[in-house]
């Protein structure tokens, strides 16, 4: 399976309505979309948005990404975000939700996870 972690820095709390439009659109999307296997996503201070997403290929989380909702919020992120952060990973077993949030935050801060 392929984990992918993802950070997104909103510029200031003022951007959270236009976040908040996308977000839940994703939402949808990722909850009808082929091969996720689970999805969490969450925040810090309203501006720190997060998501953890486990699926069957890292093709199948591609395919995603390049596709509807998910595309069409990328080609506007620069404009309501100050930073946006990820990685992801091939894995045997589930990872932990905590741990993989507080690597991504090391890793925006310029750390090394």
């Amino acid at each position: 399976m392929y984990i992918s972690v993802t950070l997104l820095k909103l510029t200031n709390p003022l951007k959270i309505g236009a976040f908040v439009k996308f977000a839940f659109a994703i939402n949808q999307q990722i909850s009808k979309a082929e091969g996720v296997i689970k999805f969490k996503t969450g925040n810090k201070w309203l501006i720190n948005n997060y998501t953890l997403s486990v699926w069957k290929s890292k093709q199948d989380m591609i395919k995603f990404i390049s596709s509807g909702a998910h595309k069409e919020a990328m080609k506007v992120s620069k404009q309501i975000a100050s930073g946006l952060f990820s990685y992801g990973y091939e894995a045997v077993e589930m990872p932990n939700y905590k741990e993989e949030i507080d690597k991504i935050f090391r890793l925006s801060k310029g750390q090394k996870i």
